[in-house]
């Protein structure tokens, strides 16, 4: 494809990564001086804006330096080094456990080495309260990190094995912690903040970083509405904001409807201190086209096309699937995305039938299993962990663990192929 922008012709290899020049000796004498041209042509499709000459070069495709490739996404992404942690709820529910899932063993016990613990109080390293806060954890520099939010938002620091936890900060009373996406660096931690307005009743977000060392905070920028976080490239944040907010109310069904069809997203990106790009870098209809990231991964999923396009976009590489069962669903999202696939829901417009396809290189397979499933008696299909070549998988909407290889998981593999995980001394 052939695309001439102020009188450079360009060549797209790919249609969400860099356009390069025909001649790659121009390349390197333009890159400064056309970094605005190329990021024009750069991204997504059905690009609906471009962005300003003083945004950065985001998507250059020589190597990054050190330091801009410390800054990575990290919720969910519990992992040790021989493993993956989980939190497992306590019958009655009043506390959680943070079990090691060995890979090694296929066992899961509280990180805990107290002798005689019986893994029910407070004075067990692997005891956390339970309902009503909700906590997710992860791990950084051979720490584990558990985050809390709702009622008592922190966070804690602790060693791999559960034990010397400390309060790493603790939010005030009117502070609630969002981890729907957090990212960190090799020196803070990202992650919005919701604050309310007491004395108004109101509530805004807010981007806030933590210093790992000393456990500071830092409010970096208010978000605006509907900003959302959704991954990281080249040192930057990267969000995706509506351009306009949905006036019509939810109870005018159709007038609803009609209005959600027109929505646009835009993507922008976000420096570590805050500075937000003044131009989107693309931007999509919402009634179209779903986007997701793993790593530098960018998966984007086109309900109109029927498409399902993944770009590298650290190297440029890119793969797309099109596919007439993705075309004309109704409500459809990229669910687990992560290096070797991504799960693909779908349901139809009156929400009657639904649909989990697995996405594997190039391959789109209808899954047996359900993915974070509505039906209480079928199996599940939740990654908890990505262990390389294995997953940790939840198979139920109960508490059923088991480890299954990557190539069995993106193959649909029958559940013979699990190797079930066996739950030591969890606390009662």
């Amino acid at each position: 494809m052939l695309d001439s922008v102020q009188g450079y012709v360009v060549r797209c290899p790919y249609r969400a990564g860099v356009c390069l020049p025909q001649n790659k000796s121009e390349v390197l004498a333009m890159k400064k001086q056309a970094a605005a041209i190329l990021l024009a042509m750069t991204l997504l499709a059905g690009c609906a804006r471009s962005p300003a000459q003083s945004s950065p070069d985001l998507f250059d495709l020589s190597e990054p330096e050190e330091q801009s490739t410390a800054l990575r996404m990290v919720t969910g992404a519990a992992k040790g080094t021989q493993g993956a942690y989980i939190l497992h709820n306590s019958p009655d529910g009043n506390f959680r456990s943070i079990l090691f899932v060995d890979a090694a063993t296929h066992t899961a016990e509280p990180v805990c080495s107290r002798e005689g613990c019986a893994h029910n109080d407070e004075s067990c390293s692997a005891w956390l309260p339970g309902y009503p806060q909700s906590q997710f954890l992860f791990t950084l520099g051979g720490r584990l990190y558990i985050g809390q939010t709702r009622e008592e938002s922190c966070v804690w620091e602790a060693g791999e094995n559960g034990e010397e936890r400390r309060l790493l900060f603790q939010l005030s009373e009117n502070q609630t912690l969002l981890d729907a996406e957090m990212a960190a660096d090799d020196q803070y931690l990202y992650f919005q903040v919701i604050e309310e307005n007491m004395e108004l009743g109101e509530y805004r977000r807010f981007l806030y970083r933590c210093d790992l060392q000393t456990g500071s905070l830092k409010r970096l920028r208010t978000m605006k509405e509907n900003e959302d976080l959704i991954g990281t490239l080249n040192g930057q944040l990267l969000i995706t904001q509506f351009a306009d907010d949905i006036t019509a109310s939810p109870s005018d069904n159709e007038t609803w409807l009609e209005a959600w069809r027109r929505v646009v997203v835009e993507l922008y990106t976000v420096s570590t201190e805050g500075a937000r790009s003044a131009e989107p870098l693309c931007s999509w209809r919402e009634s179209e086209q779903r986007v997701a990231m793993s790593g530098s991964l960018f998966y984007q999923f086109n309900g109109v096309q029927g498409t399902l396009t993944v770009t590298d976009l650290a190297t440029g590489e890119e793969q797309t699937v099109q596919d007439e069962r993705l075309r004309d669903v109704y409500d459809f999202w990229i669910e687990a995305p992560a290096a070797g696939g991504a799960v693909l829901t779908m349901a139809s417009r009156d929400q009657s039938q639904h649909w989990w396809y697995l996405y594997h290189d190039g391959e789109l397979r209808e899954s047996r299993y359900e993915y974070r499933g509505l039906d209480r008696d079928v199996q599940q299909n939740l990654i908890l962990a990505d262990l390389g070549d294995w997953y940790l998988v939840n198979r139920s909407r109960g508490q059923d663990y088991v480890l299954v290889r990557s190539q069995d998981y993106w193959a649909d593999a029958g559940p013979e192929q699990d190797v079930p995980v066996t739950i030591v001394a969890a606390g009662e």
